[in-house]
């Protein structure tokens, strides 16, 4: 792959070009970007494509906005499908340390930015990068243990290189969450962002490195990698077969049977959480009330995971929506003697389903127009804030504290 080829066109995955620095970001668009079969492999393709890259100098690794990534996809059924030969199975197994060994071994100075949380085989392609910038609000968490799992994808053998053994067993085997600050201190990652910037400043770290004499640079980081991590296939060259092993222990299966039971976490996307104050949940929604008191203006969103569209629901749930967006545009109306209440689902900027109700008068600085991109926001002083999510709560007869 090099600047003169065409780029290859991948689902998930894409590659931004900037001179000497290229980001490549990997996004399936939900599932808190947990890496599928699909992912694997294009992830595999373009850093065995890097390799003969010889204008490319380095390479920054990012994920999606609201995750780096959750780790493997347990829910793909890719994953679990039974294969035709214990070969294809085994191969099957073997794609993530392929992946993880494909990026240790590309020639440029590697980086990953990560956002959010890396969870599992997250925090296993970031440990087989050169370097980890970690956004200040994000953790790093590694489960596996809890659902029956080794520690696979190569990844044992570089976390003990990194942070040592007594270390690496508190990680993996009491599967703690690792907030930024311990992950730095513990030498797991090398720089701290602030949130939403971790790619900005892995992108400046590659700048930096691709400034560098390139042959150099690269002769430097073979050297250190055949020193580091002479040991590491040795250890780890059955990680997946013991995989493969220990998914079949009873214990391991009665805790995948427990989490694929579970329902997805939801969790309220940051910038509707930044924007928003939260009245309460009514049976299928979050109600929120946008912080610009120009408007009584709410936003519900269905306490569902990977929602984005509105065929996304079952068509109970769907009527469960449209139930709830009545009695909220109904509440609405009485609180604010609005003339019109404007009710709409974009997305465009924030891919979780979420619907907009806010009441309209016809002396509005938008009136007739959308309220969009219209003037800045006037958030609520405390004590009105306070008094209108006390009004709104009342009126959907929700608890009036929390």
């Amino acid at each position: 792959m090099s600047n003169s080829t065409p780029e290859p066109v991948y689902r998930n995955v894409t590659i931004e070009r900037m001179g000497p620095v290229a980001l490549v970001t990997f996004n399936r668009g939900g599932s808190l970007n947990a890496f599928n079969q699909e992912t694997i492999l294009e992830l595999t393709d373009v850093a065995r494509r890097f390799q003969d890259d010889v204008a490319t100098q380095a390479v920054v690794l990012s994920g999606a906005p609201d995750a780096f990534s959750a780790g493997i996809d347990l829910r793909d059924s890719a994953t679990w499908e039974t294969l035709d030969s214990d070969v294809a199975t085994r191969e099957r197994f073997y794609r993530g340390v392929r992946l993880c060994q494909a990026w240790e071994d590309m020639p440029q100075v590697t980086i990953a930015a990560m956002e959010k949380l890396a969870v599992g085989a997250g925090c296993a392609i970031a440990l087989a990068c050169d370097w980890r910038v970690l956004a200040r609000d994000a953790y790093l968490y590694v489960p596996e243990v809890k659902i029956g799992l080794n520690l696979q994808w190569g990844a044992l053998p570089r976390l003990i290189t990194l942070v040592g053994p007594a270390r690496a067993k508190r990680i993996v085997l009491l599967c703690e969450r690792m907030a930024a600050e311990h992950a730095l201190d513990w030498g797991l990652v090398d720089e701290l962002a602030e949130p939403g910037g971790a790619a900005a400043t892995a992108l400046a770290l590659a700048r930096t490195a691709a400034s560098m004499p390139a042959a150099t640079t690269r002769m430097v980081k073979q050297a250190i990698n055949a020193t580091a991590n002479a040991l590491h296939k040795t250890s780890a060259f059955a990680d997946a077969d013991q995989s493969a092993l220990t998914r079949s222990y009873r214990d391991a299966v009665a805790a995948r049977a427990a989490f694929a039971a579970a329902p997805e976490p939801f969790t309220l996307h940051p910038q509707l959480a930044a924007d928003c104050a939260v009245v309460g949940d009514l049976p299928l929604c979050r109600v929120l009330l946008m912080n610009d008191s120009r408007y009584l203006w709410c936003v519900l969103v269905p306490r569902q995971a990977d929602r984005r569209e509105l065929h996304d629901l079952s068509a109970a749930d769907g009527a469960t929506l449209f139930a709830e967006i009545d009695q909220v545009s109904r509440a609405v109306q009485r609180l604010d003697t609005s003339h019109k209440i404007n009710v709409g689902a974009l997305g465009n900027k924030v891919p979780q389903l979420h619907v907009h109700v806010l009441g309209r008068h016809t002396n509005d600085a938008a009136w007739p127009g959308p309220v969009w991109g219209v003037g800045a926001a006037e958030p609520y002083e405390d004590s009105a804030l306070a008094a209108r999510l006390g009004d709104l709560r009342a009126a959907l007869e929700l608890p009036l504290t929390g």
